[in-house]
């Protein structure tokens, strides 16, 4: 990327807490090319420093709220914003559809910045009328559009009204783990169980596979799907990395299941990654995603991953081959995938060390930076190409 200056990089989120979106890019701004000059404009303080946790140099500015101001106000506070780091490419870092929208607009009418608009979760929901229009609207003023996945590109085409294979698809790609050898696989049994085992109905200890996940517990990601399903798996543990919303009513459905003493809640942890040494078996029944970071975090620990085929799920899980893709909310077909990984060692083995492979030559924050760097230089040539045009006319 270097030639006789370096290439300036605004990036931009107007998310209020940090989600995959958020970490992704994060991921991202520390694979890139160290001469890129970065900065990070954003609307929320805890937002800023965790996108800028690995590229520690960036300029970091933080507006108010657009919620607190006119919407005149707020459009003229990005222009000004965007003007002061005076950018080449503008990254729209949008967690869903429809965010982003006062950077979009002033992005495109500023003067010599490229808009590059990247997608990461094709959701069409709860959204305004006039937000949809307006991003339709824009959506052929943008300079280049990325999602992180084939799957997910055609969906934003549809939901944006864009031309099929207007999207780019770069897939999300994560650094390397940082395991710890001290780390073993029985450290998800220091994490208690929801009930104690005297609880009435509840079953019997089980006999050490361990199915887990990492992730806030929400709707979205399907958790309940799994306790549903662990009766019927009584050679194993459900332990989940995270907490959220859902909790108290995934344990009171596990205690009416009678298989709370099989299920492990940890809560927020730090370095959550390295429990993934914990797990025979990495599950994710998500009702929807886009490209989920955990998956290809367990896929580099060299685990077999059974999610939903929900987003580009599937484009990372090859099923039958790395892990096992299933319909989603289908508990059969979940119930099934798992028994026949838990019953089969040399399976999991071997799902495991394909999904390593993968994720190693695919999935990582170094070929996730060349991709987009790639997209950056294709602009600024085409840039350079309209100057030229234009000089010579």
């Amino acid at each position: 990327m270097s030639a006789r200056r370096p290439l300036r990089l605004l990036v931009y989120s107007d998310s209020r807490e940090v989600g995959g979106a958020e970490i992704a890019l994060s991921y991202l701004l520390g694979a890139l090319d160290p001469e890129i000059a970065v900065g990070v404009l954003a609307l929320d303080p805890a937002v800023a420093d965790a996108l800028t946790q690995r590229r520690q140099q960036a300029r970091i500015r933080v507006l108010e709220h657009a919620g607190e101001r006119s919407s005149r106000a707020a459009l003229l506070a990005h222009m000004r914003a965007i003007r002061a780091f005076s950018p080449e490419i503008l990254h729209l870092n949008k967690a869903w559809p429809w965010a982003c929208g006062y950077a979009e607009l002033a992005g495109t009418l500023t003067a010599g910045v490229a808009v590059v608009a990247v997608d990461h979760l094709p959701i069409d929901s709860g959204i305004p009328r006039r937000r949809r229009l307006a991003r339709r609207l824009l959506a052929s003023r943008i300079d280049a559009h990325v999602a992180v996945g084939e799957r997910v590109a055609r969906r934003i085409e549809q939901l944006v009204g864009l031309p099929r294979a207007s999207v780019r698809a770069i897939p999300n790609g994560v650094p390397p783990l940082d395991m710890e050898p001290a780390v073993q696989r029985n450290l998800a049994a220091t994490v208690p169980p929801v009930s104690v085992s005297s609880l009435e109905g509840a079953s019997a200890p089980a006999s050490g596979l361990a199915i887990g996940s990492l992730g806030r517990i929400t709707e979205q990601k399907g958790y309940d799907l799994l306790v549903r399903v662990l009766p019927e798996l009584p050679q194993a543990t459900l332990t989940l990395v995270g907490d959220g919303p859902e909790r108290a009513a995934l344990e009171t459905l596990a205690r009416q299941l009678g298989v709370a003493d099989r299920l492990r809640v940890t809560g927020w942890t730090q370095h959550a990654q390295r429990l993934l040494v914990a797990f025979d078996v990495f599950a994710l029944p998500s009702r929807w995603e886009g490209m989920p970071l955990v998956i290809l975090e367990a896929m580099h620990a060299g685990l077999p991953v059974v999610a939903s085929d929900v987003g580009s799920v599937a484009e990372a899980v090859l099923d039958g081959d790395t892990g096992f893709v299933v319909p989603t909310g289908d508990t059969g077909v979940l119930r099934d995938r798992l028994a026949r990984l838990l019953a089969d060692a040399s399976l999991r083995r071997g799902m495991g060390e394909r999904a390593r492979a993968l994720a190693r030559s695919r999935f990582t924050a170094e070929a996730m930076a060349g991709h987009y760097e790639e997209v950056y230089r294709e602009l600024l040539a085409g840039r350079t190409r309209e100057k030229r045009s234009s000089a010579v006319s």
